[in-house]
């Protein structure tokens, strides 16, 4: 039963690993761990593959963290269960599983396992940590690579790994352009999309190109951007850099998010004295949250790609001086 369980226990982690982004974890859990989402991602697929693989090495040694993860799944589980998700993720997006049947299912291995005494076994046995210890280097080795192929920097150059030259994107829309401290007001929500306006000092790129082939999602860290060329930014892969001025504020939003609301409405009562550039992220396919962002200040506009999963924590307004990220600060705490 104990190679049973780490074998159920794999199988998620294998899941995850091809099918999975970090969408698929728990709210909850992405609430309570203040991580990147796409390292949380992989630890938890790595831990999975440890638990997993310890057990079907080393079940006499094994069973103690098999039923513990099969409780803290059932733990979380409830959580999930409280806020009325509809998928538990266990596997990834591949397999819409709810949250209620991964109980049952977890709950009858625990009993299963508990039933078959597996401590029994330890009697006179000696412990041996070497197969544990193997088993959790090759989990955690095979569990961070094999996840990079998921992986959302990408190359400077602008392309993702393995991608070709696919279309221009469109700077989708915009406020207007010009000078002064006057507020543009949302746009349309039926889908409508108004003239755009180009940034201040920048005009669209002949060259760049989104990448033909898009990755699952793509994790954005304005914060790990400090003191690089924006376009050599993971940002430049996604946006065409020279929409982008040398010096400017841009400011990450989405329109359902109730702290970007909160920021643009300040900068459209208080406007910067340097050339504003808003960047919507797409909210999420399927989301029934309402919009709320309803003032927008004086900016240009450009909106990142529909095609993948978008993760970042919002708002970020970040500084360029010189064409260089200078400060990124979260304004969502």
């Amino acid at each position: 039963m104990v190679r049973a369980g780490g074998a159920y226990i794999l199988l998620g982690a294998l899941g995850k690993t091809l099918f999975g982004t970090p969408s698929d974890l728990p709210a909850a859990l992405l609430r309570w761990m203040y991580w990147d989402h796409h390292a949380l991602l992989v630890l938890v697929i790595a831990v999975e593959a440890l638990i997993g693989m310890t057990a079907i090495i080393a079940p006499r040694l094994a069973w103690p963290i098999v039923m513990a993860a099969l409780a803290a799944f059932m733990a979380m589980l409830g959580v999930q269960m409280s806020e009325g998700a509809t998928s538990c993720g266990c596997f990834g997006s591949a397999l819409t599983v709810p949250p209620w049947v991964m109980m049952v299912v977890d709950g009858v291995l625990l009993a299963l396992l508990a039933l078959s005494r597996p401590w029994s076994a330890l009697a006179g046995q000696p412990w041996r940590w070497w197969a544990p210890g193997a088993g959790a280097a090759a989990a955690v080795v095979a569990g961070l690579w094999v996840q990079q192929a998921a992986r959302v920097d990408g190359p400077s150059d602008g392309r993702s790994p393995g991608s070709t030259v696919g279309d221009r994107q469109p700077p989708l829309d915009s406020g207007s352009s010009g000078t002064g401290g006057s507020a543009s007001q949302a746009p349309p929500s039926d889908g409508s999309t108004p003239p755009v306006a180009p940034p201040p000092d920048g005009t669209p790129s002949s060259s760049w190109r989104l990448p033909a082939r898009f990755p699952r999602y793509v994790v954005l860290q304005p914060g790990a951007w400090i003191d690089q060329p924006v376009g050599e930014t993971v940002l430049a892969t996604w946006v065409d850099p020279s929409l982008i001025p040398g010096d400017c504020d841009i400011v990450f939003f989405m329109e359902t998010c109730h702290h970007c609301a909160a920021h643009l409405r300040q900068l459209a009562q208080s406007p910067p004295s340097i050339p504003l550039v808003l960047i919507q992220v797409p909210t999420p396919a399927g989301s029934t949250y309402p919009v709320v962002v309803d003032v927008y200040p004086e900016a240009s506009r450009l909106r990142l790609p529909r095609g993948t999963e978008w993760h970042i924590q919002l708002p970020w307004h970040v500084e360029i001086r010189g064409g260089r990220v200078r400060q990124a600060r979260y304004l969502g705490q």
